[in-house]
């Protein structure tokens, strides 16, 4: 079985670096949002697993 965490560092990884080098109020809520919405559907799939 693959480790659900590895994937999703390494997308945060990307996301942070992208943010430094645009370093714009735009490219900030974005990765907030980015950042909001794969927690949100990284606890739902957890509570789904949980759940079967």
């Amino acid at each position: 079985m693959k480790k659900p965490s590895t994937p999703n560092v390494l997308l945060l990884l990307l996301a942070v670096g992208f943010l430094y080098l645009t370093r714009a109020d735009l490219g900030t809520a974005m990765f907030l949002a980015v950042l909001g919405g794969l927690t949100w559907l990284i606890s739902v799939a957890a509570e789904r697993r949980h759940q079967k």
